[in-house]
Parts: C-alpha cells; structure tokens; sequence
C-alpha cells in the first residue's frame, strides 16, 4: 500500500515564507475568535438566526444515510460514502487504530473530543456535518471556548491538516488537539 503523506499549507512555502503565511493563520484565528468568543459559557452557544445550504445539505446526507443515531453508526456512513481506508485515516491524524476499529465494530462506543474533533477533520466535514457527528459523542464547539473556537475556524477554513491544527491549537490554546475536552 503506498503512503500519501498529507500536505499541510504551511508546507508549500519556503521556510522564510512559512513563517510570514503561519504569522498570518495565527493573526486570522486569533481575529476570529475576538468576533466569536462569548465569555458566559453555555450564553448564545447554541443560537440559530437562519437555516443556511451546508445545515439542509447536512441533514438531507442523515436522512438519505437512514439518519444514524450513534457516533459509530455516522462515523461508518462517512467512511462508506467517501470511501476512506481506515489504515490511511489512523496515520494521518494519529487516531489508535483500536479506537477506529471498535468504532467500526461497536455501535455505542464512545471517543474522546480530541479523537472526535480529529474524526471530523480527517473525514474533512463541513461545520454543519462536524457539529452533527460531535453532537452524536455528545460533544460541541462553544463558543466560550478558544479551543473550540479554533477547531471552528480550521472547519470553517478547510485546514484539516493535523499539522496545522495542532500549530494553531499550541500557539494560541497552549493545547495539543489530543488533549481538548
């Protein structure tokens, strides 16, 4: 089986511009969570103003899916739909190859957010997907938290390399993606 080792943004530029483009991520994550941090935890965390395309799309994915209730049971679903081997999915974003095989195999198995958080980013979900699959572990993002307000923003940005996440998490949550709760 050949490795196709994951690109990361920050790879794509010489080191004198990768310092410049990760200055430039940091400043951008870091505007984003001033706009959307809501000091008062559980105040506004779960506000919806309108329906929008990715929240119908993402519920028209559950309904055509036979709405799948469990974590393990969407987790599977996605993994069929995108045709993902999960050989590829524990390299890449250091998931215990344990965990995806008990997922795949115990339909109430329960993961932590880290791996969670790491799940939707490796499936490469939208918000509105990831915010359903994390709903199912019985998790969110918040907005009164920074961590999950830079989770948000990598969602909302397409940066699902682990590498990215992680160097955003250290620098502006001191906190490695394995360890969010």
């Amino acid at each position: 089986m050949k490795v196709v080792k994951q690109m990361s943004f920050f790879n794509i530029f010489s080191k004198r511009r990768l310092s410049k483009k990760r200055q430039e991520h940091l400043e951008n994550a870091n505007a984003f969570i001033q706009v959307h941090y809501v000091r008062e935890k559980n105040f506004y965390n779960i506000l919806k103003l309108k329906e929008n395309p990715e929240q119908l799309e993402c519920d028209e994915w559950y309904n055509t899916h036979d709405n799948p209730t469990t974590f393990s049971d969407a987790f599977n679903a996605y993994l069929k739909d995108k045709s993902i081997d999960i050989n590829k999915l524990s390299n890449s974003y250091h998931l215990d190859s344990q965990i995806l095989s008990r997922l795949n195999s115990e339909q109430h198995f329960t993961v932590s957010k880290g791996d969670a958080v790491a799940i939707c980013l490796a499936l490469k979900l939208n918000l509105a997907h990831s915010r359903k699959l994390l709903e199912l572990s019985g998790y969110s993002l918040t907005n009164s938290s920074k961590s999950d307000l830079t989770i948000r923003y990598c969602i909302e940005n397409s940066y699902n390399s682990y590498n990215d996440v992680t160097y955003l998490l250290n620098e502006i949550c001191n906190i490695r993606l394995k360890d969010i709760s």
